[in-house]
């Protein structure tokens, strides 16, 4: 297998306390890589493949999504090329997916999430040694030897062009967006990067994290080339702070006499990754203005974030009058 693709910047170590309030760094840079990028995880592609086949089977509301709604022709197109008994195993394959593992969420359900790590690991021609429930282990392989003829080298093909899409927006504009976000979050990025995996399709969403630092992007999504994806994945990697942040959350609530309102840490990183990259690439729209979110549940947190958390995020306030003020109006906009 190949090694995992690298993109090198320089990655900003942690403010000091004068420079928080504005959000900066100011400390020479170090350098780094920000992401690790795979391309060839073959039973990773194999596992969201079935997943999202099965999400359409059995008639998922989200099959329906940009980002998986081609998945059955694309499976077509595959099949045509099969003998019967070939097409026979790769349905049983799809129907046991559609019965058992798509019915879970892959961010929030703990069996399919601990599955995904063991096949995201998984490097080599067989899964001996991966630690997976029997029957899941049993029906992988049986349908590899299908996906490997019929699908695998057009995914792969997909995987590798979007990474040169991520490579090329990461060298002109990663470093930027790095020292923003880890400035204006105070958490310092992995000294290693952050790993991401290619999948020709991994969820309705198109990319998702999860717990364990498990980030996947769909190579297959058109609304992730370009800057979009950029973003998109930084959005991503930030969930890797998600401990801390809802920690700094719960200390300002505690000091205004109020609680965290649910998904604020989630609106925070929509408004702070986009923030990031408009700055950094011109012409940017960032993926909650473009996508709508701020029209939907995450929209009421919207006035807040502009009132509380952009000031700090222009220099203007401290961090720790942002974040009181930011779950004072928070709060108030969910009573």
């Amino acid at each position: 297998m190949a090694a995992p693709l690298v993109v090198a910047a320089c990655a900003l170590p942690v403010a000091d306390e004068g420079d928080r309030a504005a959000g900066v760094a100011t400390a020479p840079p170090r350098v780094s890589p920000i992401f690790r990028f795979t391309t060839d995880r073959f039973w990773l592609n194999l596992h969201h493949y079935l997943y999202v086949l099965g999400r359409a089977e059995m008639g998922a509301p989200d099959a329906r999504r940009r980002a998986v709604a081609g998945a059955p022709a694309d499976q077509e197109r595959g099949l045509a090329a099969l003998t019967g008994e070939q097409r026979r195993i790769w349905g049983e394959a799809v129907a046991f997916y559609a019965a058992g593992p798509s019915k879970l969420d892959t961010v929030f359900d703990r069996e399919i999430v601990a599955a995904t790590h063991a096949v995201a690991g998984a490097t080599g021609p067989s899964l001996d040694g991966v630690e997976l429930a029997p029957e899941l282990k049993r029906t992988l392989v049986r349908a590899a030897p299908i996906y490997r003829a019929a699908f695998w080298p057009a995914h792969r093909r997909a995987n590798e062009a979007r990474v040169e899409d991520f490579r090329s927006q990461v060298e002109r504009h990663g470093e930027e967006i790095l020292s923003l976000i880890t400035g204006w979050y105070q958490q310092a990025w992995p000294a290693g990067g952050f790993p991401v995996h290619l999948s020709a399709f991994t969820n309705w969403a198109g990319a998702y994290s999860t717990s364990g630092n498990l980030l996947v992007v769909s190579s297959l999504d058109p609304e992730l080339a370009g800057s979009l994806g950029l973003e998109t994945i930084f959005h991503e990697a930030m969930h890797q702070w998600d401990d801390a942040v809802g920690a700094a959350l719960a200390a300002a609530a505690r000091a205004e006499g109020t609680n965290v309102p649910r998904s604020l840490s989630h609106a925070m990183i929509f408004y702070t990754a986009g923030e990031a990259a408009r700055r950094a690439v011109p012409g940017h729209v960032p993926y909650a203005e473009r996508s709508g979110v701020w029209r939907r549940r995450s929209g009421v947190f919207l006035p807040a974030l502009q009132a509380a958390w952009q000031p700090y995020l222009d220099g203007k306030v401290t961090r720790e009058a942002a974040l009181e003020e930011l779950v004072r109006l928070a709060g108030a906009a969910v009573r």
